[in-house]
């Protein structure tokens, strides 16, 4: 596997927001990750990138033990990742956005890797242009190509279609495809159910901190427990 996340376990306070959850992703891979709000998808990305700090469990990356591993490090292995809100350095322009995770690398490469990402996300014309005046489904664009820069072999997206035009989530879901077929995992967090019936081999369906459901949408959709998840008793 090229990731394991076992029996995980986050809290605030006394509110227990991620409780025994498992989560394993193969090489080549897209696992779909939903669930009503509040159900922990977010916390469970945070811990797994190490943004956040275990209260219990264990994650494996590529085999290694990375629990307690600061962000930058699990990065520098090779896991990516975009957020619900997209933390860009707005004041940088476009172009400069993408140079920064790859800055120890040779400047030639870093320049046209990143000139192949903005052409690919239809960013070229804004390369020069201050992060900060991009629509929100271009900032959400330029964060996935950001997380493209260092070549990882697993992302976390966080609702990463949402706020984008259609006609740019159609490329956007062909050019994660292509990526899936190079050898690269996804695990998405996702509402739009057509995405995430597209894209995703396995879904998993957290509620309440824990993993309620797995499998493929028509198997979870039947399931009883992600029914009353999503619209009560």
């Amino acid at each position: 596997m090229l990731l394991e996340a076992r029996d995980l376990v986050k809290r605030f306070g006394g509110l227990t927001a991620v409780s025994g959850m498992d989560l394993a992703v193969a090489p080549g891979t897209i696992v779909g990750l939903i669930g009503p709000n509040g159900s922990g998808k977010t916390t469970l990305f945070n811990l797994v990138s190490g943004l956040y700090r275990l209260d219990g469990g264990t994650v494996l990356f590529k085999g290694q033990d990375v629990t307690g591993l600061s962000p930058h490090r699990i990065a520098r292995l090779g896991l990516g990742r975009t957020f619900q809100i997209p933390a860009l350095f707005r004041k940088m322009t476009v172009e400069e956005n993408l140079w920064v995770p790859a800055i120890d690398e040779p400047w030639q490469a870093v320049r046209r890797r990143a000139a192949e990402w903005l052409d690919l996300f239809r960013l070229t014309p804004l390369r020069a242009e201050p992060a900060e005046v991009l629509s929100g489904g271009q900032q959400k664009l330029l964060e996935l190509a950001r997380a493209l820069m260092r070549d990882p072999d697993l992302l976390l997206l966080d609702e990463c279609t949402a706020g984008v035009q259609p006609a740019m989530v159609a490329e956007l879901l062909e050019a994660i495809r292509r990526l899936r077929d190079r050898g690269k995992a996804f695990v998405i967090i996702e509402h739009n159910m057509e995405v995430i019936q597209d894209l995703c081999e396995q879904i998993v369906v957290m509620h309440e901190g824990r993993a309620i459901a797995r499998g493929d949408l028509a198997a979870v959709k039947q399931d009883a427990a992600v029914v009353e998840a999503y619209l009560g008793r």
